[in-house]
Protein backbone atom coordinates (compact mmCIF):
# COMPACT_ATOMS: atom_id res chain seq x y z
CA UNK A 1 0.00 0.00 0.00
CA UNK A 2 2.58 2.19 0.94
CA UNK A 3 4.73 1.52 -2.76
CA UNK A 4 1.65 1.97 -4.49
CA UNK A 5 0.77 5.70 -2.68
CA UNK A 6 4.94 6.36 -3.40
CA UNK A 7 3.81 5.49 -6.93
CA UNK A 8 1.07 7.90 -7.10
CA UNK A 9 2.64 10.95 -5.98
CA UNK A 10 5.97 9.78 -7.58
CA UNK A 11 7.47 11.93 -10.56
CA UNK A 12 7.11 9.57 -13.16
CA UNK A 13 3.26 9.15 -12.40
CA UNK A 14 2.46 12.93 -12.44
CA UNK A 15 3.82 13.76 -15.56
CA UNK A 16 2.37 11.26 -17.59
CA UNK A 17 -0.81 12.33 -15.79
CA UNK A 18 -0.47 15.83 -17.02
CA UNK A 19 0.67 14.84 -20.29
CA UNK A 20 -2.91 12.30 -20.34
CA UNK A 21 -4.90 15.73 -19.22
CA UNK A 22 -2.91 17.63 -22.10
CA UNK A 23 -3.84 15.54 -24.47
CA UNK A 24 -7.31 15.53 -23.79
CA UNK A 25 -7.67 19.43 -23.62
CA UNK A 26 -6.08 19.37 -27.05
CA UNK A 27 -8.56 16.93 -28.64
CA UNK A 28 -11.42 18.55 -26.74
CA UNK A 29 -10.81 21.79 -28.37
CA UNK A 30 -9.70 20.59 -31.34
CA UNK A 31 -12.43 18.41 -32.28
CA UNK A 32 -14.62 21.72 -31.24
CA UNK A 33 -12.48 23.38 -33.77
CA UNK A 34 -13.15 21.28 -36.14
CA UNK A 35 -16.88 20.99 -35.63
CA UNK A 36 -17.08 24.76 -35.99
CA UNK A 37 -15.39 24.87 -39.24
CA UNK A 38 -17.27 21.44 -40.50
CA UNK A 39 -21.10 23.33 -39.81
CA UNK A 40 -19.83 26.96 -40.35
CA UNK A 41 -21.08 27.23 -36.97
CA UNK A 42 -22.80 31.26 -36.50
CA UNK A 43 -22.58 31.85 -40.28
CA UNK A 44 -25.52 32.23 -42.10
CA UNK A 45 -26.38 33.96 -45.68
CA UNK A 46 -29.73 35.64 -46.37
CA UNK A 47 -31.84 33.94 -48.40
CA UNK A 48 -33.21 35.98 -52.40
CA UNK A 49 -36.29 36.65 -53.40
CA UNK A 50 -37.03 34.65 -56.58
CA UNK A 51 -40.10 35.12 -56.74
CA UNK A 52 -40.83 35.37 -60.70
CA UNK A 53 -37.70 33.80 -61.82
CA UNK A 54 -37.49 30.95 -63.72
CA UNK A 55 -35.82 27.22 -62.81
CA UNK A 56 -32.54 28.54 -64.56
CA UNK A 57 -32.21 32.08 -63.16
CA UNK A 58 -33.29 30.69 -59.73
CA UNK A 59 -29.75 28.00 -60.36
CA UNK A 60 -28.28 31.37 -60.94
CA UNK A 61 -29.46 33.10 -57.84
CA UNK A 62 -28.45 30.49 -55.58
CA UNK A 63 -24.83 29.99 -56.51
CA UNK A 64 -23.81 32.52 -55.12
CA UNK A 65 -24.69 32.14 -51.67
CA UNK A 66 -24.05 28.17 -51.79
CA UNK A 67 -27.53 27.38 -51.68
CA UNK A 68 -29.79 24.53 -53.12
CA UNK A 69 -33.04 24.40 -54.06
CA UNK A 70 -35.73 21.41 -55.10
CA UNK A 71 -39.02 22.29 -57.19
CA UNK A 72 -41.28 20.88 -54.27
CA UNK A 73 -45.07 21.88 -55.92
CA UNK A 74 -46.41 23.30 -58.95
CA UNK A 75 -49.99 25.45 -59.30
CA UNK A 76 -51.58 27.13 -61.75
CA UNK A 77 -52.84 30.61 -61.40
CA UNK A 78 -54.27 32.55 -64.54
CA UNK A 79 -51.99 36.13 -65.61
CA UNK A 80 -48.53 34.67 -63.73
CA UNK A 81 -45.54 33.70 -65.95
CA UNK A 82 -45.64 29.92 -66.37
CA UNK A 83 -42.89 27.99 -64.92
CA UNK A 84 -42.12 30.98 -62.20
CA UNK A 85 -41.59 30.95 -58.86
CA UNK A 86 -44.88 32.10 -57.13
CA UNK A 87 -43.86 31.00 -53.60
CA UNK A 88 -40.23 29.49 -51.70
CA UNK A 89 -39.33 28.26 -48.18
CA UNK A 90 -37.28 29.42 -46.28
CA UNK A 91 -39.20 32.91 -47.26
CA UNK A 92 -37.40 35.85 -49.15
CA UNK A 93 -34.77 37.31 -46.10
CA UNK A 94 -34.61 34.51 -44.02
CA UNK A 95 -31.34 33.55 -42.59
CA UNK A 96 -29.85 29.81 -43.28
CA UNK A 97 -26.50 28.13 -43.35
CA UNK A 98 -25.08 27.50 -46.60
CA UNK A 99 -25.82 24.45 -48.46
CA UNK A 100 -29.08 24.56 -47.53
CA UNK A 101 -32.20 23.85 -49.58
CA UNK A 102 -34.99 26.15 -51.04
CA UNK A 103 -37.95 24.36 -51.83
CA UNK A 104 -39.86 26.50 -54.42
CA UNK A 105 -43.34 26.29 -55.98
CA UNK A 106 -43.54 26.70 -59.58
CA UNK A 107 -46.93 28.38 -62.35
CA UNK A 108 -47.63 25.54 -64.19
CA UNK A 109 -47.11 25.80 -68.19
CA UNK A 110 -51.02 24.60 -68.15
CA UNK A 111 -53.90 25.19 -66.09
CA UNK A 112 -55.41 21.48 -64.73
CA UNK A 113 -58.61 20.37 -66.32
CA UNK A 114 -62.16 19.72 -64.87
CA UNK A 115 -65.17 17.84 -65.90
CA UNK A 116 -67.85 19.83 -67.13
CA UNK A 117 -70.59 19.65 -64.07
CA UNK A 118 -74.36 18.00 -65.35
CA UNK A 119 -76.35 21.46 -65.75
CA UNK A 120 -78.74 20.18 -68.34
CA UNK A 121 -82.27 20.87 -67.77
CA UNK A 122 -80.73 22.46 -64.23
CA UNK A 123 -82.53 25.78 -62.82
CA UNK A 124 -80.15 28.64 -65.26
CA UNK A 125 -79.11 29.65 -61.95
CA UNK A 126 -78.42 26.24 -60.02
CA UNK A 127 -76.70 25.68 -63.11
CA UNK A 128 -74.45 28.81 -63.38
CA UNK A 129 -73.59 27.82 -59.62
CA UNK A 130 -72.15 24.71 -60.94
CA UNK A 131 -70.24 25.88 -63.45
CA UNK A 132 -68.47 28.73 -61.40
CA UNK A 133 -68.08 26.50 -58.62
CA UNK A 134 -65.97 24.38 -60.75
CA UNK A 135 -63.82 27.09 -61.47
CA UNK A 136 -65.32 27.65 -65.22
CA UNK A 137 -66.40 31.13 -66.18
CA UNK A 138 -69.71 31.79 -67.77
CA UNK A 139 -69.15 33.47 -70.87
CA UNK A 140 -72.75 34.22 -72.34
CA UNK A 141 -76.21 32.99 -72.28
CA UNK A 142 -78.38 32.26 -75.59
CA UNK A 143 -81.88 32.38 -74.81
CA UNK A 144 -84.27 29.81 -77.03
CA UNK A 145 -88.32 30.02 -77.02
CA UNK A 146 -89.36 26.74 -75.41
CA UNK A 147 -92.56 25.25 -73.99
CA UNK A 148 -91.40 24.58 -70.77
CA UNK A 149 -92.24 26.91 -67.76
CA UNK A 150 -89.11 28.57 -66.29
CA UNK A 151 -85.32 29.11 -67.39
CA UNK A 152 -83.78 25.80 -67.51
CA UNK A 153 -80.21 24.92 -69.37
CA UNK A 154 -80.49 23.23 -72.66
CA UNK A 155 -77.67 22.93 -74.06
CA UNK A 156 -73.67 23.57 -73.09
CA UNK A 157 -71.24 25.05 -75.86
CA UNK A 158 -67.59 25.28 -75.71
CA UNK A 159 -65.93 27.34 -78.40
CA UNK A 160 -69.32 26.88 -80.34
CA UNK A 161 -69.68 23.54 -79.54
CA UNK A 162 -72.13 21.77 -77.78
CA UNK A 163 -70.28 19.60 -74.86
CA UNK A 164 -71.64 16.99 -72.49
CA UNK A 165 -71.15 16.42 -69.03
CA UNK A 166 -67.33 15.38 -67.99
CA UNK A 167 -66.03 16.77 -70.78
CA UNK A 168 -62.73 17.88 -69.26
CA UNK A 169 -61.95 21.09 -69.32
CA UNK A 170 -58.89 23.97 -68.51
CA UNK A 171 -59.76 25.07 -65.59
CA UNK A 172 -60.44 29.03 -66.26
CA UNK A 173 -62.58 27.85 -69.45
CA UNK A 174 -65.42 29.82 -70.53
CA UNK A 175 -68.70 28.08 -71.66
CA UNK A 176 -71.93 29.47 -73.20
CA UNK A 177 -75.38 28.31 -71.87
CA UNK A 178 -78.54 28.10 -73.82
CA UNK A 179 -81.17 28.64 -72.03
CA UNK A 180 -85.34 28.18 -71.79
CA UNK A 181 -86.58 31.26 -72.22
CA UNK A 182 -90.35 29.66 -71.06
CA UNK A 183 -92.70 31.83 -69.33
CA UNK A 184 -90.10 34.00 -66.79
CA UNK A 185 -91.68 36.78 -65.76
CA UNK A 186 -90.48 39.99 -67.63
CA UNK A 187 -87.52 41.97 -65.86
CA UNK A 188 -87.32 45.67 -65.01
CA UNK A 189 -85.02 47.52 -66.86
CA UNK A 190 -81.43 47.62 -64.76
CA UNK A 191 -79.32 50.13 -63.82
CA UNK A 192 -76.31 49.99 -65.50
CA UNK A 193 -74.22 53.68 -65.49
CA UNK A 194 -70.50 53.19 -63.69
CA UNK A 195 -70.96 49.35 -64.19
CA UNK A 196 -67.86 48.26 -66.42
CA UNK A 197 -68.41 45.39 -68.74
CA UNK A 198 -67.74 42.56 -66.42
CA UNK A 199 -70.14 44.01 -63.99
CA UNK A 200 -73.04 44.63 -66.69
CA UNK A 201 -72.22 41.06 -67.89
CA UNK A 202 -72.63 39.72 -64.29
CA UNK A 203 -76.00 41.72 -63.62
CA UNK A 204 -77.75 41.32 -67.14
CA UNK A 205 -77.09 37.58 -66.93
CA UNK A 206 -78.73 37.00 -63.43
CA UNK A 207 -81.62 39.03 -64.77
CA UNK A 208 -82.35 36.63 -67.72
CA UNK A 209 -81.31 39.88 -70.34
CA UNK A 210 -78.55 39.97 -73.21
CA UNK A 211 -75.88 42.19 -73.76
CA UNK A 212 -76.81 44.43 -77.37
CA UNK A 213 -74.32 46.05 -79.09
CA UNK A 214 -71.05 47.71 -77.33
CA UNK A 215 -69.92 51.21 -78.14
CA UNK A 216 -66.56 52.72 -76.71
CA UNK A 217 -65.93 56.37 -77.00
CA UNK A 218 -62.22 58.04 -77.92
CA UNK A 219 -61.27 58.00 -74.38
CA UNK A 220 -60.92 53.97 -73.89
CA UNK A 221 -57.79 52.17 -73.75
CA UNK A 222 -58.40 49.83 -71.07
CA UNK A 223 -61.42 48.24 -72.32
CA UNK A 224 -61.86 46.18 -69.12
CA UNK A 225 -61.79 48.83 -66.91
CA UNK A 226 -64.45 51.54 -69.37
CA UNK A 227 -67.50 52.21 -67.66
CA UNK A 228 -70.67 52.44 -68.62
CA UNK A 229 -72.27 56.16 -69.19
CA UNK A 230 -75.28 55.25 -71.10
CA UNK A 231 -77.37 52.07 -72.29
CA UNK A 232 -80.39 51.68 -74.16
CA UNK A 233 -82.92 51.14 -73.18
CA UNK A 234 -82.51 53.83 -70.64
CA UNK A 235 -83.07 52.58 -66.38
CA UNK A 236 -86.67 53.16 -65.95
CA UNK A 237 -87.89 51.62 -62.87
CA UNK A 238 -91.29 51.63 -64.37
CA UNK A 239 -90.47 49.83 -67.82
CA UNK A 240 -90.11 45.77 -68.28
CA UNK A 241 -88.36 43.96 -70.76
CA UNK A 242 -88.98 40.30 -72.08
CA UNK A 243 -86.27 37.51 -71.16
CA UNK A 244 -83.68 37.55 -73.59
CA UNK A 245 -84.21 41.68 -74.47
CA UNK A 246 -80.51 42.88 -75.36
CA UNK A 247 -79.53 46.32 -73.81
CA UNK A 248 -76.76 48.64 -75.54
CA UNK A 249 -73.92 49.72 -73.29
CA UNK A 250 -71.54 52.53 -74.60
CA UNK A 251 -68.05 53.12 -72.91
CA UNK A 252 -65.90 55.81 -71.77
CA UNK A 253 -62.71 55.37 -70.00
CA UNK A 254 -64.13 57.48 -66.95
CA UNK A 255 -67.40 58.86 -65.90
CA UNK A 256 -68.43 62.07 -66.75
CA UNK A 257 -68.51 64.91 -63.90
CA UNK A 258 -72.25 65.03 -64.17
CA UNK A 259 -72.54 61.58 -64.10
CA UNK A 260 -70.38 61.80 -60.99
CA UNK A 261 -72.32 64.06 -59.41
CA UNK A 262 -75.85 62.33 -60.08
CA UNK A 263 -75.79 58.92 -61.20
CA UNK A 264 -79.61 57.96 -62.10
CA UNK A 265 -78.93 55.13 -60.43
CA UNK A 266 -79.13 56.43 -57.14
CA UNK A 267 -82.78 57.42 -57.79
CA UNK A 268 -83.75 53.71 -59.02
CA UNK A 269 -85.30 50.83 -56.72
CA UNK A 270 -82.53 48.31 -55.41
CA UNK A 271 -83.65 45.58 -57.08
CA UNK A 272 -82.79 47.22 -60.18
CA UNK A 273 -79.46 48.44 -59.63
CA UNK A 274 -77.69 45.65 -57.79
CA UNK A 275 -76.23 42.70 -59.08
CA UNK A 276 -78.71 39.11 -58.07
CA UNK A 277 -76.57 38.29 -54.94
CA UNK A 278 -77.58 34.40 -55.48
CA UNK A 279 -74.57 32.24 -55.83
CA UNK A 280 -72.38 35.41 -56.82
Amino acid sequence: MKGLISFIFSRVFLVNVAIAILIMIMLLFGTMWYLKSYTRFGETVTVKDLTGLSVSEVEEALVSSNLKYVVYDSVFIPGKKPLTVIDQEPKPLSKVKENRTIYITINASKPPKVALPDVIEKPFREASKKIQNAGLKLDSVIYKPSGVNGNFVMEVLFGGQPVNAGFRLPVGSSVDLVVSSGFGEPAAVPCLLGLTYGEAQLNLTVNYLAIGALVYDATVTDTANAVIVRQIPEPQPDVTLNVGTPIDLFFSQDMPQELVERNPCNDMPSDTTMIDSVGY
